[in-house]
């Protein structure tokens, strides 16, 4: 005695049926919204990283000399370099915090890189950054207030009327600006979350059976067959 199973044609391998439960709005290719949070931070991360740059290459205090018919200014920069304008000699290097700051723009650039592949990977790199860039920023307002404060026992051992005043120079507010930029990036890495993904045939419970697990289903003997004799 043979046994003649009936499947529905609709759930056949190349049926018309199949077709429709497919979803219409599949995506044909990489969505980009998945990509905004590591483009977020990294934009942050590069800017933070230009900030760094700069002020590696900036001035770090300006001394200015009054008394005696006499006005000069003295700047120091990031390399530890002297401008000492007219006099025009050579009295060596102060600390090169450049070193540092570069130091930290690399590692700020390299967080924004692997940010778009390796979003995890790239939070600690720019947390490693904007510490780096934090520690020059409060290092560098912490010697220019020392230096301020030598300056000015040195000007009241010089004649009367002799004046000298510290300013801080750019390369403080460049380093700040920096670390604020890279905290705000590290903000944006860990809040901004992406898309969540749409749900597939599988994880939907009210979609009927794919047709592949019909077609893998055993035929069950007796049940919607028709007996021929």
């Amino acid at each position: 005695m043979t046994e003649i199973e009936f499947l529905d044609p609709g759930h056949g391998p190349g049926s018309a049926g199949a077709e429709s439960e497919r979803p219409d709005d599949e995506p044909g290719g990489p969505d980009l919204r998945l990509l905004v949070p590591a483009l977020a931070a990294a934009v942050a991360w590069v800017l933070a990283a230009g900030l760094a740059v700069m002020a590696s290459v900036s001035t770090v205090y300006e001394l200015v000399l009054d008394g005696g018919g006499q006005h000069q200014t003295i700047s120091v920069d990031a390399w530890g370099r002297f401008n000492t304008g007219v006099l025009n000699q050579s009295i060596g290097h102060q600390t090169r915090y450049a070193v540092v700051l570069i130091a930290a723009a690399v590692l700020l650039l390299a967080a924004a890189l692997v940010a778009v592949v390796r979003l995890a990977v790239s939070r600690y790199l720019a947390v490693a950054g904007a510490a780096v860039s934090a520690a020059i920023a409060t290092t560098l307002v912490l010697f220019v207030e020392a230096t301020r404060s030598t300056n000015d026992v040195r000007a009241r051992q010089l004649a009367s009327g002799a004046s000298v005043s510290t300013d801080l120079g750019s390369a403080f507010w460049l380093a700040l600006g920096a670390t604020a930029a890279a905290a705000v990036g590290i903000v944006l890495a860990f809040v901004l979350k992406p898309p969540a993904e749409p749900a597939t045939a599988a994880d939907d419970p009210a979609r009927p059976y794919p047709a592949e697990a019909v077609e893998s289903a055993e035929p069950v003997s007796g049940v919607g067959g028709v007996a021929a004799g």
